[in-house]
């Protein structure tokens, strides 16, 4: 347990409960993550959830892994003669070495990232047709992937074509295929309502140039040996982003903008970039039919067309949403 608290970094005693427990009493991972933290394994905050109808709930406990952690752990394995198990440990879970005072908005979008990848773990290990080959948080965490790069980024303000744009993903995945040994690699973009859609629109030109700069192949080539992902033509693998957000309403605008995106030679990429609901992964599965993705939304672009050129903007953001939630959704590995 502690070892998966490590390696997730931020964990709820849901999270564990689910995994350790299932169905037997709900206070047997609090009790667990208490003496944890109690004998100075794990570190805990408070989360206090500003959601609809449980304004009054509890906050919760999320506990996770730092360097005073990772000096208790050391000291006590040395202690026991059990040196190497610590060796193993801290090179599997590089320690979160940020000790001071996390916001709440922090750390709901960190409980996200980790909401997603339980739900993910869970849904390959009893796949017959997908396993995870690797994955990574990469924002804060990860030295290996950020990047600022130049990039085509059209202003309609300033005219500008090309603009400063970051690369810093908050995940990095993989799914490897059990039969033909084939991956499919992820990014991911856990949104949490905090900035307008015109400033994530920044984000999607930052990796669509990461892309078309080559950056990509040079990373994939770097995790082929991190991992031992046996790919022989790392020139050849691509990549898609999965943005997922708390609420489907921030979903569908994120969405919808997105539609108008395009590279430099004015092509869309709707296949790059898919967007989900948390609470539709966290019911449906990670892997299930529970992604938006543009090349789906092509008939109604069309309808939409028809419409009268008078239309109101509420009214046709009424229109959009009400064809979205009828939209076909796809699997994140459909092609």
């Amino acid at each position: 347990m502690l070892q998966d608290a490590a390696r997730f970094k931020f964990v709820t005693a849901k999270h564990m409960q689910k995994k350790y427990f299932g169905e037997t009493k709900p206070t047997n991972s609090t009790i667990r993550l208490s003496q944890l933290l109690s004998a100075g394994f794990l570190s805990r905050v408070y989360f206090h959830p500003k959601i609809r109808g449980q304004e009054k709930a509890h906050p919760t406990g999320v506990f996770y892994f730092a360097k005073s952690n990772q000096n208790k752990l050391k000291t006590y394995l040395e202690e026991n003669g059990q040196t190497d198990a610590f060796e193993d440990f801290v090179r599997q879970l590089p320690s979160y070495n940020k000790n001071d005072e996390y916001s709440q908005l922090y750390l709901s979008h960190e409980l996200g990232i980790t909401d997603f990848f339980f739900t993910l773990e869970n849904e390959t290990a009893e796949s017959d047709t997908w396993t995870l080959a690797f994955w990574e948080r990469t924002s804060p965490f990860s030295k290996e992937i950020g990047e600022h790069l130049d990039g085509y980024a059209p202003d309609p303000e300033t005219g500008a074509k090309t603009q400063k744009l970051h690369f810093n993903p908050d995940a990095f995945f993989a799914l490897r295929h059990r039969q033909s040994n084939a991956h499919l690699f992820y990014f991911l973009e856990f949104d949490n309502n905090t900035a307008t859609a015109a400033k994530f629109r920044q984000k999607l030109f930052g990796y669509m140039a990461y892309h078309q700069q080559g950056r990509f192949d040079d990373l994939i080539a770097r995790y082929n040996g991190k991992y031992l992902l046996g790919l022989r033509d790392t020139a050849r693998a691509g990549f898609r982003v999965l943005t997922i957000t708390p609420q489907n309403r921030r979903r569908d605008d994120l969405f919808l903008d997105s539609l108008n995106v395009r590279d430099e030679s004015h092509k869309a990429r709707y296949k790059m970039f898919l967007y989900a609901g948390l609470t539709d992964v966290n019911e449906r599965g990670a892997l299930s039919a529970a992604y938006l993705r543009g090349k789906e939304y092509a008939p109604i672009a069309e309808e939409q067309k028809t419409l009268p050129k008078d239309a109101s903007g509420s009214a046709l953001k009424k229109w959009q949403d009400t064809k979205i939630s009828g939209m076909v959704k796809v699997a994140i590995y459909d092609e």
